[in-house]
């Protein structure tokens, strides 16, 4: 993998675990923090994790393939990528559905922690940084 994006997808773990963590605080506030939730948080941002690694890896794959001429290869690549991921978090989400030790609706918040620290970190933190280096 690319030292950069290497980078880009360790960072974005580390706010994964920072989100967990700041969930957990909230959860704990509203009195809604037990064992299950808990296993679903993390259960859930464990394959968030795990799924946003491996649309790095094919990202990557594809694009090495459309550059060495095989665009069709790299397109069915990326089709294979995403429909591997959608299945993965369905089986994910049955697993939480059929196991009472995990919480259905903390998987479901671990699993878009993904996107919403994307959406956090480009939003607010890195605006932050943008003005600070401006100072």
């Amino acid at each position: 993998m690319d030292a950069n994006l290497k980078k880009q997808v360790t960072s974005i773990s580390k706010g994964i675990v920072i989100y967990d963590v700041v969930v957990m605080v909230i959860l704990f506030i509203i009195s809604q923090l037990n064992k299950p939730m808990v296993m679903g948080l993390i259960f859930g941002s464990l394959i968030a994790i795990l799924a946003f690694r491996l649309m790095a890896i094919n990202i990557e794959s594809s694009l090495t393939k459309a550059v060495e001429g095989g665009k069709s290869k790299a397109k069915l690549g990326m089709m294979f990528g995403f429909t591997s991921r959608v299945v993965i978090y369905a089986v994910v989400l049955i697993v939480s559905v059929k196991n009472p030790a995990i919480n259905v609706l903390g998987t479901a918040i671990g699993l878009i922690s993904t996107q919403l620290v994307i959406l956090i970190k480009k939003s607010v933190i890195d605006k932050f940084a943008e003005r600070r280096n401006r100072i």
